[in-house]
């Protein structure tokens, strides 16, 4: 897990504060609200992939099979319980931004 800081001068503090109450709060929304999408986008991605890459087959029979006994009906990727997006996020094969762009542009 990383830990992450960011130093502010006293005039970028100064305009912040005219537009927020606390910062802090507004950082780690921010942080929480990027997460979410990543965590959907790669949950999307994992679930639609054909070739399985980035989630074995075996790994998606097993979630549908966990779906099934919880008795859960997903319809979207945003219906997917967080417990079930932390598991398909841990064990999904993707690469990183560096990554990608590393490839896009060699």
């Amino acid at each position: 897990m990383g830990t992450y800081s960011i130093t502010a001068t006293v005039e970028q503090e100064k305009a912040l504060l005219w537009d927020m109450a606390n910062i802090q709060e507004w950082l780690e929304n921010a942080l929480h609200n990027k997460t979410r999408q990543c965590t959907d986008e790669i949950c999307r991605l994992a679930l639609e992939d054909k070739t399985n890459t980035i989630l074995t087959a075996a790994e998606k029979i097993a979630l549908r099979d966990y779906l099934n006994t919880q008795g859960v009906i997903i319809t979207s990727v945003k219906g997917l319980p967080e417990a079930v997006k932390k598991q398909i996020v841990a064990r999904a094969r993707v690469k990183s931004a560096l990554e990608r762009q590393a490839e896009a542009n060699p």
